[in-house]
């Protein structure tokens, strides 16, 4: 995306629109300053931090000990006690673990974290899970706002392509000589001038074929046995639907017997057939083939994870997956929440709250709206911003809220690598929020020699198809583990019935040895 197409916002952070606020909004701003304004004064914390919420409860270490308000922050946990005489700050790269512990009668019981250093428990809380939630989303995903300058875009080429330190000092170098020059090449704009200087300075080495010919051939193998697997969880799903009817239809002939037996037995079971209908005749019917095929979804999305912000104000945890034809909200276990389903022509305002890192989304033609809260504010302004008409959709920064860019797409590479721990443990997909760019770094090797050209075009076709594959294989296993959790459940099923049809047909057995 060129800078002419980009919406207002990205290029101009000072542009505010002139709006007038409601006083609830207003009063809601002076709250969150004097808060904030208290924990820096309390703190020695940097001036940046603004708290995002604050809850009553106590709290326990090894040497402090006191009752006051825990306040959350983007990067610490801060606790003050009643009369400041208590404080305790704890940064969140010093978090080794946020725990439950367990609940006492119907009482929720407190949070334990396990620091580098020891740990400090708080209890007394209102809102156990909700702080629990916050807290645990925080120190997973640092809040993250990305500006596009030079040097971001030149350390965006750089882990993309894979530049050497020393080539970016060198192409640092000339980008400051070139100020001026005009952007040239695959790429427009910045990137286009720093793909030239990349191309000057690289190395050109000819690309291992073969790596990527083996690692296509095992991927393709592995996709192989995993669509086997599928067709075969479908031939056992038609015979699980075939020993269930065959049940049903077994449980259904003793019924039958068993009122057949009433009028052998003794003459009240006679006038009791005669003036009752056979409830029991032709019940179940024919068998008829069910389809029972396995849906594997092969939408492109992005997933930002949220905390999901109920009528009650609770914040639970979930996704918002952003597809191509509308977004949709997900729960912690990757179930979609029907309620919240959305097209995007529907969208009309997105709000940045007053209270940190908490946004409203608006629609047109309801009084409805969806509210969160998400270290990925950015990249979820970004996404909504990409996805829908140039105009539609109004941003709201309500007062002493942060300015960021939006509306291109390499925002969306550099927000959502914002986990504390790298990566690992964190909720990242391959079909998802940070699946990486397609490969094209044969594009920055024109002034290559032939043969290394086309060998990089050649790599660059093996990545993008073995992502396309792995992509696919993720799709799979999640159907795969669905149609599995459904067999399950049926197998549950046939099982409670086969016991009963057993347990009559024993008695229908006994009932027909006493007639002899």
């Amino acid at each position: 995306m060129s800078s002419s197409t980009l919406p207002q916002n990205i290029l101009d952070l000072d542009f505010e629109e002139v709006r007038d606020f409601p006083p609830a909004v207003m009063e809601k701003v002076e709250k969150m300053k004097t808060k904030t304004e208290l924990v820096i004064q309390l703190f020695n914390v940097p001036t940046s931090e603004r708290v995002i919420q604050d809850y009553r409860c106590s709290m326990k270490t090894d040497e402090l000990e006191g009752k006051g308000k825990l306040f959350i922050t983007q990067n610490y946990l801060l606790f003050a006690s009643s009369d400041h005489n208590v404080l305790e700050s704890i940064a969140f790269f010093r978090i080794m673990s946020v725990m439950k512990d367990k609940s006492l009668l119907f009482f929720p019981a407190g949070i334990t974290i396990e620091l580098d250093s020891g740990k400090v428990q708080f209890t007394g809380f209102m809102h156990r899970d909700e702080t629990f939630n916050l807290i645990r989303h925080l120190w997973t995903f640092q809040p993250t706002y990305v500006h596009l300058s030079d040097s971001d875009m030149l350390s965006q080429i750089k882990d993309a392509f894979d530049v050497d330190d020393d080539v970016k000092e060198q192409v640092q170098q000339k980008l400051d000589a070139s100020a001026g020059k005009k952007p040239s090449g695959e790429f427009s704009g910045r990137w286009g001038e720093l793909a030239e200087e990349i191309k000057t300075v690289e190395e050109c080495e000819v690309p291992d074929l073969d790596i990527g010919k083996r690692s296509m051939r095992l991927a393709h193998e592995i996709q192989e046995i995993n669509t086997q697997t599928l067709e075969r969880m479908q031939q056992q799903a038609e015979s699980l639907d075939r020993t269930e009817h065959n049940l049903k239809e077994t449980n259904n002939n003793l019924n039958l017997a068993n009122r057949n037996l009433d009028g052998l037995e003794s003459g009240v079971g006679q006038v009791k057939n005669i003036f009752t209908p056979n409830l029991h005749k032709s019940k179940v019917g024919a068998y008829e083939k069910s389809d029972h095929t396995v849906k594997v979804d092969n939408e492109e999305y992005t997933d930002i994870p949220i905390l999901i912000k109920q009528p009650n104000d609770f914040l639970e945890p979930g996704l918002m997956r952003f597809g191509e034809k509308r977004l949709r909200v997900l729960n912690g276990d990757r179930e979609e929440i029907k309620k919240y389903s959305y097209t995007y022509p529907n969208i009309h305002q997105v709000i940045i709250r007053a209270r940190h890192q908490h946004i409203d989304v608006k629609f047109r033609h309801t009084q409805d709206r969806f509210r969160c809260c998400t270290s990925f504010i950015q990249a979820f302004v970004n996404e909504i911003f990409l996805r829908t008409q140039p105009g539609q959709v109004i941003l709201i920064h309500e007062p002493e809220t942060r300015r960021f860019q939006y509306g291109n797409f390499a925002i969306r590479e550099l927000t959502l690598r914002g986990s504390r721990d790298g990566g690992e443990g964190t909720e990242i997909e391959s079909n998802g929020a940070f699946v990486t760019p397609k490969a094209t770094y044969s594009a920055l090797l024109s002034d290559a020699p032939g043969a290394v050209q086309e060998a990089q075009g050649v790599q660059d076709t093996q990545i993008n198809d073995l992502s396309k594959i792995m992509s696919d294989l993720d799709s799979i296993n999640t159907a795969m583990d669905s149609e599995l959790n459904r067999q399950i459940d049926q197998l549950e099923d046939v099982d409670k019935m086969a016991n009963k049809t057993l347990s009559k047909a024993n008695k229908t057995t006994y009932r027909t040895s006493r007639l002899k």
